[in-house]
């Protein structure tokens, strides 16, 4: 029911953020450019500063950064290599080792970006915030260290969790809400303590409704900008190279267009709306992980661990990235209000399109936007369109009249075009609740609180008899050893867990002695990652093993599919599949404290892994309309 109540959740959490979308604006058509536009297109001033290259080289590290992800995450190569570095799921070095490949991939595809700064720092440094002095870098490292220490406990907390351990640290959760918040705190405080700006603040009071807004001259971010920040009330920010270019009427026409921002509460919806976006790829993960299908294609064995770390980052990145998406066009849509907030406020267009054509040639934004920049990035408008809807007297397709001169939200019938996204993203979170439905069923068994449930005609399919040699060692099933294993495991309360089970026993013997136990079940199993988890947990301590929770490398299955798991210290291997569970050890319960010898070359824990293919190969034969289809009986 988790994996359903999560589906139904996105389901209205996709909504919500299609009418947050549509409310901002997002979805209204923007009249398209024509040739007389193009004629009366207003030149934009030439103002040395950053060039295009920005937004070409942000483009690439996008993609570069979605390659690594996706191939690591959800791709079967992926898997093998995250089962490779994390082989059994919930150690800290398994945590650790995806950590540091994250940690790889994200400095790889930092490097495009890191090229370009340092090429147009050399070209135009006054467009970059100086690095300051040693208390301020000492404060951006602080800020810095809180970050990462976040990080780190989040990733303790969710290691705990999933080796069941968080109930003996209680005030983790706390520590890690503690630290991510005094993160945000101690960038407000920041942002509080910068020094204002008497002569931009007193052009913002001269607006039209004394707006009594503070005022900043300092660096929004890394390169020169201008925006609103909320931390606990509108502070707009201005970075130095902007009020050094542009004139005073200039200067404030982009004021305006903040006050606009401020008025219309654009940052607080930006939040918000963020935080839906945030809330929304939580709810879609939860239901999808619920889809037996994905878990398997990203080697996950039925419960949450550290190797299902790729996985859910891939997953989490592509909803993000298409909810992005969908969420920049309500950002475009802000701008475009904002700037006609500007030219309201100011009443003077032409100064307001100089300001923003000085403005977007200093920053070096583009005249117009590709598609990708537009679906990754874009928060903004293209200079051209924006230069274009300042003079446009009707920029966007309303269908009903403004109410008044200074209120800038059109109130109109949802567009056509917002009803068919908002029905496809009904219809796509709907899919997902569907598959969660499908992958969590109603089966009785739960592994680490996840249902999940086989497809009907994937049970049941095989039946498992033992073949009567292997490698010329006799089958013994009547000998002491033999009787032990039928006693020791598989009992009717466990074969109770599936359908129409049957055990199987045998021990091989060599010269007169045990040498091969052979030990399991077969029927009809929903959950076969679910049943071998539950093997090394309840004989984690028989076979001397590390102990519960605690697993195996996993093997190739081979072509009967399933899941194959060995441990080289204890030399037993175990395969599942929907059919069967099968436990081929060299040494058998209660066998380990006296030791165990193998009449031969010793065996190594692939060639254990071999010789239990080959045995799988030959016991587990098809069922086919009630009679079995016997295929050979001797493994030399």
């Amino acid at each position: 029911m988790g994996a359903v109540l999560a589906g139904v959740v996105a389901v209205l959490l996709v909504s919500l953020l299609v009418a947050a979308v549509g409310v901002a604006g997002g979805w209204r058509r923007v009249r398209p450019a024509t040739a007389a536009d193009e004629a009366s297109a207003r030149p934009v001033a030439n103002t040395a500063g950053l060039d295009q290259r920005r937004w070409r080289v942000r483009t690439v590290a996008d993609f570069l950064q979605l390659i690594p992800v996706v191939a690591l995450g959800l791709t079967p190569l992926g898997a093998r290599f995250v089962h490779l570095v994390a082989p059994k799921g919930d150690t800290w070095h398994d945590a650790a080792a995806w950590l540091l490949i994250l940690a790889a991939v994200a400095a790889v595809t930092r490097l495009p970006v890191l090229w370009w700064q340092r090429q147009a720092r050399r070209a135009t440094p006054e467009l970059f915030r100086p690095r300051g002095g040693p208390g301020r870098r000492i404060a951006r490292a602080a800020l810095a260290a809180v970050g990462l220490l976040s990080v780190v406990l989040w990733v303790v907390a969710l290691l705990l969790d999933i080796r069941g351990e968080t109930g003996a640290y209680q005030g983790l959760f706390f520590a890690v809400a503690v630290i991510t918040w005094l993160r945000v705190l101690m960038r407000a405080i920041a942002i509080r303590r910068l020094p204002r700006s008497d002569r931009l603040s007193g052009m913002v009071s001269s607006l039209p409704g004394d707006p009594c807004i503070p005022v900043v001259s300092s660096w929004p971010g890394l390169v020169a900008n201008a925006g609103v920040v909320v931390p606990w009330r509108p502070v707009i920010l201005i970075a130095p190279p902007i009020t050094a270019t542009l004139t005073d009427r200039e200067m404030r026409a982009v004021l305006a267009h903040e006050v606009a921002h401020v008025r219309h509460g654009d940052a607080r919806r930006r939040v918000l709306r963020r935080l839906l976006m945030m809330l929304c790829v939580l709810a879609a993960l939860a239901a999808l992980y619920g889809i037996p299908a994905l878990r398997s294609l990203a080697g996950l064995r039925g419960r949450l661990s550290a190797q299902a770390g790729p996985f859910l980052l891939a997953v989490s990145y592509l909803l993000f990235r298409v909810l992005r998406a969908v969420e920049l066009r309500a950002t475009r849509a802000e701008e475009r209000a904002a700037d006609r907030g500007m030219v309201s406020l100011t009443g003077d267009p032409d100064t307001c399109a100089d300001a923003l054509g000085k403005l977007s040639s200093l920053l070096g934004t583009p005249a117009a936007w590709t598609l990708p920049q537009r679906l990754l990035f874009a928060t903004h408008p293209a200079t051209s369109e924006r230069l274009r809807l300042l003079g446009d007297p009707a920029p966007v397709a309303d269908t009903q009249p403004r109410a008044g001169p200074s209120d800038h939200v059109v109130r109109r019938g949802p567009p056509v075009a917002a009803l068919v996204f908002s029905a496809a993203a009904v219809a796509i979170a709907a899919a997902v609740a569907i598959a969660a439905v499908t992958g969590s069923g109603s089966s009785d068994h739960r592994v680490s609180d996840h249902r999940v449930m086989a497809v009907a005609a994937e049970m049941g399919k095989y039946q498992v008899l033992l073949p009567r040699q292997v490698g010329g060692a006799p089958l013994d099933t009547t000998s002491t050893d033999a009787a032990h294993l039928r006693s020791s495991v598989w009992g009717a309360g466990d074969l109770g867990r599936f359908p129409d089970a049957a055990p199987v026993t045998g021990v091989y013997d060599e010269t007169g002695s045990s040498w091969l136990y052979v030990w399991g079940a077969y029927g009809k199993l929903a959950n076969p990652s679910g049943e071998l988890s539950a093997f090394w947990n309840k004989f984690g301590a028989s076979l001397a093993f590390d102990g519960p929770g605690v697993f195996p490398d996993a093997e190739p299955a081979g072509p009967l599919g399933g899941v194959l798991q060995c441990d080289g210290g204890t030399m037993t291997c175990v395969w599942a599949d929907n059919s069967a569970i099968v436990v081929v050890s060299l040494a058998g319960l209660g066998n380990l404290s006296s030791g165990f010898a193998y009449p031969g070359e010793t065996i190594t824990e692939q060639q254990l892994a071999t010789m239990t293919l080959s045995l799988r190969n030959a016991a587990e034969v098809r069922i086919q309309h009630g009679h079995v289809t016997i295929k050979r009986r001797h493994i030399t």
